[in-house]
């Protein structure tokens, strides 16, 4: 339905429908005529007109900025010297992210070992596995994209990008209550508190590089049924279709081989067509005073 081609004529009444249904600013609008849009996956992945977004400048060195408009419902170091427990009574230390009370782990979120430390084993902690400085340590952030926000995402930093890790996966709801029910609903009904029945299943992108404090890594995760993702520079990455083998991901390269994709903070990196959770995990200096979960708009500060 997102994608059928809607008649010049039911345009303007069909869009501008879609677009209150929504909730969409249409003062952002680049293309401020509904009639120009011929289908709803055009109008949900609309453009923004110039200066509707900016990225506020920082003199601070380990600054990331919002890839996207969200709500920011995690933002903190992975693990914590103490650990948890899980209500099937399970610890959990380092591997594990919360995410509105629910827990996921990294390593199956992002998939096989990748490791950067040559001295590193399957079953060191992730932070040991991808921390090339002993100094710092990883990040973690979840945005949720609601139907009403912009859903193109842009670069948070300077950073060059290795490859891109695709992972079929299903395409469950990623919004936070649905998230809970999902993760309750399959563990048998004994804790909502394992969201990597969830999310770990999830399509999604996980694009893998470095930054300029290391390790750096950008998922977009599908969501909804319509889980297109669309990265710009992989266009050979085809999602929400059911893949030709049994692989649980494949790993695509850059369009030059040799040569690591550079992407600039604020260059555009691709869009969804229906809402969903972009997930960043990156190294840096430890002690940030990161933004606490709140709305965001593309551009913004998340170190404070």
């Amino acid at each position: 339905m997102m994608s059928v081609d809607i008649p010049p004529r039911w345009r303007t009444p069909i869009v501008g429908s879609f677009s209150r249904l929504i909730a969409a600013d249409e003062s952002e609008l680049k293309e401020c005529d509904l009639e120009k849009y011929s289908t709803l996956n055009q109008f949900f992945s609309r453009e923004l007109k110039p200066g509707a977004r900016i990225f506020q400048k920082s003199s601070h060195d380990s600054q990331v900025w919002c890839p996207s408009d969200g709500e920011i419902i995690q933002f903190r170091p992975v693990g914590s010297s103490m650990g948890y427990t899980d209500g099937l009574g399970a610890t959990k230390t380092e591997d594990f992210m919360t995410v509105k009370d629910c827990s996921f782990s990294l390593s199956e979120f992002l998939g096989p070992p990748l490791t950067v430390k040559e001295n590193s084993t399957s079953v060191s902690s992730i932070q040991n596995r991808l921390c090339q400085n002993d100094r710092n340590c990883l990040y973690a952030c979840a945005i949720y994209l609601s139907p009403s926000d912009c859903h193109r995402f842009y670069s948070p930093v300077d950073w060059k990008v290795n490859f891109v890790r695709h992972f079929s996966g299903s395409l469950l709801s990623v919004r936070p209550s649905i998230l809970k029910f999902f993760s309750r609903t399959l563990s048998g009904g004994k804790s909502d508190d394992n969201i990597s029945a969830v999310l770990s299943i999830q399509e999604r992108c996980v694009m893998v590089g470095e930054w300029k404090h290391g390790f750096f890594a950008f998922t977009a995760v599908g969501a909804s049924n319509v889980g297109s993702i669309d990265l710009n520079h992989f266009p050979q990455i085809r999602t929400n279709i059911r893949p030709k083998n049994d692989k649980l991901y494949e790993d695509h390269m850059p369009k030059n081989d040799s040569v690591d994709l550079k992407l600039n903070m604020g260059d555009e990196v691709g869009k969804f067509n229906l809402g969903s959770t972009i997930v960043l995990v990156f190294e840096a200096p430890r002690g940030l005073k990161l933004r606490e979960v709140s709305q965001c708009k593309i551009g913004q500060h998340m170190i404070v």
